[in-house]
């Protein structure tokens, strides 16, 4: 699986599309990288694992009954902090925003989650 997180978004999404690979798998391996990197480096600020495989879940169950919802449809992506993220804190890294939670998304959040991408967390700004 340690591949996986190697390939470029495209082959990833037609790996979930075709069924060679979960949209949770994928998921749960870039959580995986996440975890064993993120100490030194402090790239992702918030990890949303829970939700992130929630959804890759929903993917993978809609998938299944040929719903698919976009071209990215199942697969995970980070954003950077600066971008609003409904219902996640964005503090656009300044901590007079530090407990700012968004109602909406930003314009390119939005039409990524409408190509069917899913969250995983937000990275540093």
């Amino acid at each position: 699986m340690v591949e996986l997180i190697y390939r470029s978004v495209v082959d990833i999404a037609q790996a979930i599309r075709r069924q060679e690979v979960s949209s949770e798998a994928v998921v749960r391996a870039y959580l995986t990288r996440i975890d064993a990197v993120n100490p030194k480096l402090n790239a992702v600020v918030q990890v949303k694992a829970e939700q992130a495989i929630a959804a890759a879940k929903e993917a993978d169950t809609a998938l299944s009954k040929g719903d698919i919802k976009g071209v990215l449809h199942g697969v995970p992506m980070t954003i950077k902090d600066s971008l609003d993220t409904a219902g996640v804190i964005s503090t656009g890294g300044t901590q007079g925003r530090a407990h700012f939670i968004p109602e909406k998304d930003a314009t390119v959040v939005a039409r990524l989650k409408n190509a069917g991408a899913i969250l995983m967390g937000k990275t540093n700004t």
